[in-house]
């Protein structure tokens, strides 16, 4: 009888202990994680660095967020033989260069519980869009919509000053020739004319609250807030006024 008494008790307590394990395991596989990068599988005794690494690409996507075309992700995984301990805490990853859109990119992962951290690099690809001309433009052009077209380069081929923006091109004046399929950067450019030489514009002169207008002919091409002389067809004396507007001088 106590050895029976003694197995019924043992197997009743072997019973007890399942049915405990299975209710602990269901809690702990309920509980939400807080953050993505927090680990919800207490069975794990070796960290698994998938979700870090699925975290990691998710951070870039999000920054990249169209930035680049046919952008490409190349995620440099930790080498096999690094055995942590599984992170009992939440795991930090820090962006050490948030800003970077592209090349090499470097992440801090960190564990406080046990204490450890380990870097990723991840090596971004892709092209970015820039304006190329369509054909050869002459030195103090007006660059026109048909001139000028958008295409992608190599995001590590685009010099600082490229442009980007067909409405930022057109009606821009070229420094300098431009050859066909160029691109364009800032410094090739200049604003636009507001005023051309040889063409009608509107003289404005204000006396205290008194608004003067007439009609005049200006004797030069000029761009917004560029001083150019014009004829004042009434009097047919010349003066120097400010451009402020297209077609129309300010004399002061």
């Amino acid at each position: 009888m106590l050895r029976l008494g003694s197995r019924l008790t043992t197997r009743r307590w072997s019973l007890f202990l399942i049915l405990t394990g299975w209710i602990c395991l269901g809690i702990v596989t309920a509980l939400p994680s807080s953050k993505a990068f927090a680990n919800s599988d207490n069975s794990q005794a070796v960290q698994d660095f998938s979700r870090i690494y699925q975290a990691i690409r998710s951070d870039i996507e999000t920054k990249l967020d169209g930035h680049l075309h046919q952008a490409k992700i190349d995620i440099s995984e930790v080498s096999s033989r690094l055995k942590l301990d599984r992170c009992q805490s939440e795991i930090t990853i820090r962006d050490r260069r948030p800003e970077k859109k592209a090349g090499r990119k470097t992440y801090e992962v960190r564990c406080e519980s046990p204490q450890w951290q380990f870097y990723v690099t991840a090596q971004i690809t892709g092209k970015l869009p820039v304006v190329k001309t369509t054909r050869a433009i002459l030195k103090q052009a007006v660059i026109r919509e048909q001139d000028v077209k958008i295409d992608y380069i190599p995001y590590n081929r685009v010099r600082r000053d490229t442009i980007i923006d067909l409405e930022t091109v057109v009606g821009m004046r070229a420094k300098r020739a431009i050859g066909p399929n160029s691109t364009l950067t800032a410094r090739q450019l200049q604003p636009p004319y507001l005023v051309f030489e040889d063409q009608p514009v509107n003289i404005v002169t204000e006396i205290g609250n008194i608004r003067v207008e007439s009609a005049g002919m200006a004797l030069k091409s000029a761009t917004l807030n560029q001083q150019v002389p014009v004829r004042n067809l009434s009097s047919d004396t010349v003066i120097k006024g400010i451009v402020i507007a297209p077609n129309t001088v300010k004399v002061p």
